[in-house]
């Protein structure tokens, strides 16, 4: 998240909030940057998000 808030692709304050419990930055994976990318061409995209609900 670092490099995409030197990049401008991100607000810094984002990359600062946005960070692992040791501090690290999160690395997002490429369609997540690709998405990114693309929000901020004012581009179409579509987010799909997988998960499990306890059961």
């Amino acid at each position: 998240m670092d490099n995409l808030a030197r990049a401008g692709v991100i607000h810094p304050e984002t990359a600062r909030i946005f960070r692992r419990a040791d501090g690290a930055p999160f690395v997002l994976y490429q369609r997540q940057r690709e998405a990114l990318q693309k929000a901020r061409g004012r581009q179409s995209y579509v987010v799909a998000g997988f998960g499990f609900l306890p059961g």
